[in-house]
């Protein structure tokens, strides 16, 4: 059943509450995903840049969410092109937050699929194949909620909970997910 966030300061977002599982756990420098998600240039970051990533943290443990490094709102600032006050970059860490809890989020019919960006024009096979099991149909839903010990099946796991979640709430998948998707698939 959908609840809205409390003590939201000026984001109305919409949660789902289903069966949580643990995704990743006892994964060294990990966070949420295993340290996936972070710029793959370590530089230090500006001025402005470091107060948007300390701003967006701060609002995140508003949330009760502390499971994010620096890096990783640094490549959601990145991935989002958020210039201003990162609303777009906060939003995609909440559905990461949401993956990393084993939501996954039911199909709507008034969202617009946006589907993912071909990686290096290899990736339309895998693209059409996710998108047609879990678009609109929960008949494969089970594979997502499968709890593995190992950690490369954790992983593929999340990411393909992920991929579903960026779907199924509008958002164009890019090709650094699809990258994480290949990378765990081989």
């Amino acid at each position: 059943m959908p609840f809205l966030l409390s003590n939201a300061p000026s984001l109305p977002l919409l949660r789902l509450t289903l069966t949580p599982i643990l995704l990743l756990q006892n994964l060294p420098d990990a966070g949420a995903f295993g340290g996936l998600f972070v710029p793959e240039e370590k530089k230090k970051l500006e001025k402005e840049d470091e107060k948007r990533v300390k701003a967006i943290l701060a609002r995140l443990q508003k949330y009760g969410i502390t499971t994010f490094s620096e890096a990783t709102v640094s490549y959601a600032l990145q991935a989002t092109n958020s210039a201003a006050n990162g609303d777009e970059a906060l939003r995609l860490l909440l559905l990461f937050e949401d993956t990393y809890e084993g939501l996954v989020k039911t199909y709507d019919p008034s969202t617009k699929l946006l589907g993912a960006e071909n990686r290096n024009g290899v990736t339309c096979y895998l693209d059409a194949l996710l998108f047609a099991m879990f678009a609109r149909l929960d008949s494969f839903e089970a594979m997502l909620y499968n709890s593995f010990d190992d950690l490369p099946r954790k992983k593929l796991a999340g990411l393909l909970r992920l991929w579903v979640n960026m779907l199924r709430s509008g958002r164009l998948i890019t090709r650094d997910i699809t990258k994480h998707l290949q990378d765990s698939l081989a």
